[in-house]
């Protein structure tokens, strides 16, 4: 449960990376895989600006995985279980306060309830994305009004 705290921190981590924008492209696509054309929508984008603002995060976030992530590639430098120890003594996993395991907690890739594995598994950041779905997801009560509710705030809006 300890590493897999630290793996769900690390990508969180990778995400923030993103600015606001591009980290909402990537979490509906990549994470979420909702279409170019339900993305832009509910963006209100050009289909081009859209698929741009993707295709530069997914770039950022992927080659960044690809080379340095273990799980993706053994061959990499990082690898979860060598830093366990390292990030407890610092704070950033504490075993006594994990974050991402109780009841309310759903993995992104369940919730999504799509079968695209055949396409999924031709793509060339395949294994990278199912690292970044296999994250934790809080189950709402009603999803689509959270969703909505998210979509409707200030913060959101003023990305645009």
């Amino acid at each position: 449960m300890l590493i897999e705290e630290l793996k769900i921190k690390c990508m969180t981590g990778m995400l923030i990376c993103l600015d606001r924008r591009h980290r909402l492209v990537f979490v509906m696509s990549e994470i979420f895989a909702l279409t170019h054309a339900e993305g832009r929508e509910m963006l209100e984008v050009s289909d081009a600006n859209y698929r741009k603002m993707l295709s530069r995060s997914r770039k950022k976030v992927y080659n960044f995985i690809n080379r340095n992530c273990g799980l993706v590639d053994p061959d990499n430098p990082c690898h979860c279980h060598k830093k366990l120890n390292g990030f407890i003594r610092t704070g950033f996993v504490d075993p006594e306060n994990l974050l991402f395991y109780d009841d309310k907690v759903k993995r992104v890739d369940e919730t999504i309830r799509r079968n695209r594995d055949a396409l999924h598994q031709l793509r060339p950041f395949a294994r990278a994305q199912q690292l970044m779905r296999h994250q934790p997801l809080y189950d709402p009560p009603d999803l689509d009004r959270c969703i909505n509710d998210i979509l409707q705030c200030d913060m959101i809006g003023s990305l645009m």
